[in-house]
């Protein structure tokens, strides 16, 4: 009899209970997964906000090497006054080299619906200083084992230091220690180097600069898009790359995917007044780029990848401002 009065008292877990504990369960375990989540998306979120830093810090470190050589010329600059520089280049090459003008700037170039800036840099290379043993009309005589880091087309500048010419090479160096310059596709020449050193005393210390070119950077359809078929538009920006042309070399470089803006601004400073001012290509004063003393690019660099954000983007997009100097500016009179 007293078993059966303690069995009739003792009471189980109930249907209520076992609802309540399960949804209590769920709610802690929809809790942990909504952290997680979270946790996650923030975490891609800023492994994806390090990459775009990363690549602008590298790509703005390519264009300042670029624009901070503009207008280099050895131990002068191509903005001399009186004018003592020989140009026999063949100008049908994209970028043309122009030392007249060895900044210049296009705004607004249209990508099928999306407009960028876009600019250009001209500057001789200080990759190699090699000196000239014998000159002639026609050609330059050195060291037979220099001259194999030469090929047909390259763009040399040769100067003294009181004066410089720009030619391509016509021939195919290899090992001869002959660089010459000729008529045709390459130069419109033969110039004359009589004209460096002339009034210089004797012997005249000639040097020749390799790695020059002209740069230009412009934004257009990336790999990513060639190889899905797709272009740099309005409508799939993230196929939208900047690249880098020389005019040394067939095939730009593409240095970055995901480019949403490219805007470009030239700065220069009043004479009279010291006054600073910035204008876009168009409106540079009376197009006299030899004033422009530094470039102010704007860029807005996205993710290639979709990547969902917390701000509901599919992108993540971060904007840069950098100032640029040139170097090598020396306005004319």
């Amino acid at each position: 009899m007293q078993q059966l009065k303690l069995l009739k008292n003792s009471s189980g877990l109930g249907l209520i209970e076992l609802m309540v504990s399960m949804t209590i369960g769920l709610l802690i375990l929809a809790g942990v997964i909504q952290v997680y989540l979270s946790a996650s998306q923030n975490s891609r979120t800023v492994i994806g906000a390090s990459a775009i830093q990363e690549h602008a810090r590298l790509l703005f470190a390519r264009v300042e090497n670029d624009v901070s050589r503009a207008g280099y010329a050895g131990c002068m600059n191509f903005n001399v006054e009186p004018r003592r520089a020989i140009n026999i280049v063949n100008q049908q090459t994209n970028p043309a080299f122009n030392p007249d003008k060895f900044v210049d700037g296009k705004d607004d170039v249209q990508q099928n619906g999306k407009a960028f800036d876009e600019f250009t840099v001209s500057y001789a290379g200080n990759a190699g200083r090699l000196k000239v043993k014998e000159v002639s009309d026609t050609s330059f005589s050195i060291n037979g084992d220099q001259s194999s880091t030469f090929n047909q087309g390259d763009l040399l500048v040769v100067g003294d230091c009181s004066s410089f010419g720009i030619f391509r090479v016509s021939n195919s160096p290899e090992d001869s220690g002959e660089i010459e310059f000729a008529t045709g596709v390459y130069n419109t020449g033969p110039f004359s180097v009589r004209f460096l050193g002339e009034n210089s005393p004797s012997p005249v210390v000639t040097y020749i600069y390799s790695g020059t070119g002209a740069f230009r950077y412009f934004v257009g359809t990336s790999a990513a898009g060639i190889n899905a078929a797709a272009s740099c538009s309005a409508a799939t920006p993230e196929f939208c790359a900047l690249f880098r042309k020389s005019s040394t070399s067939d095939t730009p470089d593409e240095l970055f995917e995901g480019i949403a803006s490219f805007e470009v601004e030239y700065g220069w400073r009043d004479s009279d007044t010291g006054n600073l001012f910035f204008a876009n290509a168009a409106n540079v004063p009376s197009a006299n780029w030899s004033i422009i003393d530094r470039i102010n690019i704007s860029a807005t660099l996205r993710s290639p990848e979709k990547m969902q954000t917390n701000e509901g983007s599919d992108y993540i997009e971060r904007q840069y401002t950098r100032q640029f100097f040139l170097f090598n500016q020396s306005p004319e009179a």
